[in-house]
């Protein structure tokens, strides 16, 4: 159990500090690693459609000639 000094009762609640310091943090870095991985994922998204467009425009420009 937590030292008594490091919770605050308030009415029927009591605030565990330490506890809701490491839920924060964790919170956090869990969002950020969302962030992240959203931007990675966008990144990739547009190299395979840049990719799958130059594909395209390749067999369409052979296919004329």
């Amino acid at each position: 159990m937590c030292m008594p000094h490091m919770q605050t009762q308030v009415g029927v609640l009591t605030f565990d500090f330490p506890a809701l310091g490491i839920v924060v943090l964790l919170s956090l870095v869990l969002m950020h690693s969302t962030r992240g991985s959203a931007l990675v994922n966008t990144i990739m998204v547009a190299v395979l459609l840049a990719i799958i467009l130059f594909v395209i425009g390749s067999g369409a420009s052979r296919r004329t000639n």
